[in-house]
């Protein structure tokens, strides 16, 4: 057993040279260093422009990957790489949703806004190469697998349309409150800074700061919506570089996309929905795959002839960047209307100065 462990997980990494491995690490590092270093050294709050600036800046560098993953490794893997993007970016508007959220349950300054999802992304970095990993191990050793990634996919789908609330709240889970509850709290921010010195009784002591549990978190939270977003670039390819690739890209830009998402989420009133039609088309992708496989495994000619439709990639990408773009464009063309009506006196004035 631990030998096929070990040459399974050698071939996931013998498909591509080291060198591409360190290429691309060494490219996250640099743009990570580069925006925390030079784009964002000082804590501030970015304009629409900057945000939106910042955000196509990141775009443009993960087109690039893109491309040179076409160029360098063929066509396929290029479409896989912009269909794992596409799927990942759009996704990742919903965890945007949940950070804001976070950031006004514990009333963090916006100015610190940015430094905290860095290392959320950076944590975020980590937690996807492990989940992605095991993903490619568990679906090469078991290709059915998929079913259960599918089916995942599909009761997101079902909750976007039956079980979403319009208003996201945010509420601590369960490690958050033992993070709480197990570290030296202190209910004072030191400006960006995840721990402080307290002076108790002549002594001082290092403290967590509210920071430490925002940024916790927001871990959790990005890991709780993992589980929707990595199932679904599997119906897309099963190569590790190219899944951690597309993934990584996408949530490189998060930090900016975060202000331009907070300063238009009232507009983009459709986008919700329309991840749900993309999270059920991919699950439905993967069902046939998944069954076509099984039945073909078995010899069941019948039931493999009626599951032999293969959507391609490129009609993949095709599907899912047109439906994210009708939902965008359908948002700006024709916004929902608020029924400020049926509102309290209260709610309404709430609605105009969201501060209060």
């Amino acid at each position: 057993m631990l030998q096929y462990l070990h040459s399974m997980w050698s071939n996931l990494f013998a498909i591509h040279s080291p060198l591409v491995w360190l290429a691309f690490l060494a490219f996250v590092g640099g743009v990570l260093a580069f925006d925390l270093g030079v784009l964002n050294k000082k804590d501030h709050v970015p304009t629409m422009k900057q945000a939106a600036l910042y955000s196509l800046f990141y775009i443009a560098l993960s087109c690039g990957v893109g491309v040179l993953t076409w160029f360098t490794m063929g066509s396929a893997s290029g479409m896989q790489f912009f269909s794992g993007y596409l799927i990942e970016k759009s996704m990742s508007v919903d965890n945007l949703m949940m950070f804001i959220a976070i950031f006004a349950y514990f009333q963090v300054p916006k100015e610190y806004h940015h430094r905290v999802l860095f290392w959320g992304v950076l944590g975020a970095i980590v937690m996807r190469f492990v989940a992605i990993t095991l993903g490619v191990v568990v679906v090469s050793a078991f290709h059915p697998f998929l079913l259960i990634f599918a089916a995942l996919l599909l009761f997101a789908a079902y909750k976007i349309f039956f079980m979403d609330d319009e208003d996201e709240e945010y509420e601590e889970n369960a490690i958050v409150k033992w993070v709480a509850a197990h570290f030296r709290m202190t209910d004072k921010l030191d400006g960006h800074k995840f721990t402080t010195k307290v002076n108790k009784n002549g002594k001082w002591l290092r403290y967590a700061t509210p920071l430490l549990l925002v940024i916790v978190a927001i871990e959790t939270t990005d890991l709780m919506f993992a589980t929707d977003s990595i199932p679904a670039i599997f119906a897309v390819s099963k190569d590790l570089f190219i899944l951690f690739a597309s993934n990584i890209c996408a949530i490189l830009g998060l930090r900016a996309l975060f202000f331009v998402v907070e300063s238009v989420l009232d507009k983009l009133c459709y986008l919700k929905k329309a991840l749900g039609v993309v999270l059920a088309f991919v699950g439905f992708k993967m069902v046939l795959e998944s069954l076509h496989s099984i039945f073909v495994y078995f010899h069941w000619t019948a039931l493999s002839s009626w599951t032999s439709l293969e959507i391609s990639t490129g009609a993949s990408l095709i599907v899912i960047g047109g439906i994210i773009g009708l939902a965008s464009a359908a948002s700006l063309l024709f916004p929902a209307k608020k029924e400020e009506a049926e509102q309290s006196p209260e709610a309404a004035k709430a609605l105009k100065d969201p501060s209060k």
